[in-house]
């Protein structure tokens, strides 16, 4: 079935889209049920400290309600209408969700997958949706510190298998001081989508000012033609929302979430992995022929025929983002920095993939967080918040 691009840009540029979208990049394959709970989902499974081997920690034991009382009743994010009637349906009817039935002949008790085939692409003209099945097939590696909190540690190596769109050099690296591949955070580059499909011009002109001064981290506020009182609203929203940031010594300059976006076209995918597809009885990642195919083809072609998914064998560790810069104006760039030789010209052409454990608790408790006004309005006050966000970020410091 063919995408839908102007729907899904409707659906996330929505507030039901947004929840819908972070909770399936950082936790797949997912019931409705699992969604409806999905914060307190994500703090029953991802404990500190446990095994991420699922012959050691079963996934089952985490979505049960024997620990109710350990941790807190968090709101339900979506409604039975929200699912059944709206957003899932939706998203289903417009390509961005598959519903995958546990077995096959059975229409009822379903599971859902984020179409990792869709990219979306920012350049000056906004943002581009479209299907993408180009494949080259990477077996990726991370070595995971377990009980980093306590006296005795111990290592695990957790394997990815990713679907990068072309043979690219892969990173991990926290790239925090390459202001330019700053990708840390879900709320934040869905807020950057969200720019791209409202003010497409608003975001050419952000790109083109931090283009004109990329030797400089910061630049002020006045240097932008919207830094007028009629327009000046727009340079504090994108403040708030994330995509610029205050000087801290100077607030009358920013800086820019992306640095780099102006020099090219910014290619996201979400969950370009073949991990979540391991909870399939049929699907062996060692088969030649499914490292041809991409994670959705593959989905596609086990579950045509017989099938069943074990829930308890659902990965706990997979790539929930993958970002690459493409056509790369490198005669633009030249102007600014030194990058004549080809080593330093593909660094930017860098494929930088994100675990989801690593992004999970940014996707919660962000300000920006799709999730963080119900839970607060919930729980009642800041405190039990920033005990809860310590507990978690426990958690993906250790991975």
């Amino acid at each position: 079935m063919a995408i839908e691009p102007d729907e899904i840009k409707k659906i996330i540029t929505s507030v039901a889209g947004t929840r819908l979208l972070t909770c399936l990049s950082l936790i797949q394959p997912i019931t409705s049920n699992e969604l409806k709970n999905f914060p307190r989902l994500c703090f029953e499974i991802f404990k500190p400290n446990q095994s991420l081997n699922n012959s050691k920690r079963s996934f089952l034991n985490y979505v049960s309600n024997e620990n109710h009382r350990v941790y807190p009743e968090f709101p339900q994010i979506f409604t039975n209408t929200d699912l059944y009637k709206r957003i899932l349906k939706q998203s289903i009817d417009a390509g961005l969700v598959i519903n995958i039935p546990e077995t096959e002949n059975k229409s009822r008790f379903n599971y859902y997958f984020l179409n990792s085939d869709i990219c979306f692409t920012i350049n000056k003209k906004g943002l581009h949706i479209n299907e993408d099945t180009s494949i080259s097939f990477e077996k990726y590696q991370y070595n995971v510190i377990i009980n980093k909190t306590k006296w005795k540690l111990y290592q695990e190596d957790v394997k990815d298998y990713i679907a990068l769109s072309s043979r690219q050099w892969i990173s991990e690296r926290e790239l925090d001081h390459y202001q330019g591949l700053q990708i840390n955070s879900i709320p934040r580059l869905l807020n950057m989508f969200h720019l791209a499909i409202k003010d497409p011009s608003f975001l050419e002109e952000l790109q083109d000012v931090f283009c004109k001064s990329i030797y400089s981290n910061y630049v002020k506020k006045n240097a932008f033609p919207s830094w007028n009182p009629k327009t000046r609203y727009k340079i504090y929203s994108a403040i708030k929302n994330g995509l610029l940031y205050e000087n801290p010594l100077n607030n009358r300059s920013v800086s820019v979430t992306l640095q780099y976006w102006g020099f090219g076209d910014n290619e996201f995918r979400f969950c370009r992995s073949y991990n979540p597809l391991r909870c399939l009885s049929n699907f062996d990642i060692d088969d030649k022929d499914m490292r041809k195919r991409t994670p959705i083809q593959c989905l596609r072609e086990v579950t045509s025929d017989k099938y069943k998914i074990s829930p308890e064998q659902r990965p706990f560790v997979f790539t929930s983002l993958l970002f690459n810069i493409k056509n790369i104006d490198f005669n633009q760039l030249e102007n600014c920095l030194p990058i004549k030789e080809e080593k330093a010209r593909r660094f930017y052409e860098i494929a930088i993939v994100k675990r989801n454990t690593r992004l999970m608790g940014d996707a919660i408790f962000n300000n920006n967080s799709p999730f963080l006004k119900m839970i607060m309005k919930k729980m009642g006050g800041k405190a039990k918040i920033l005990n809860l966000k310590k507990y978690l970020s426990e958690e993906i410091v250790g991975y």
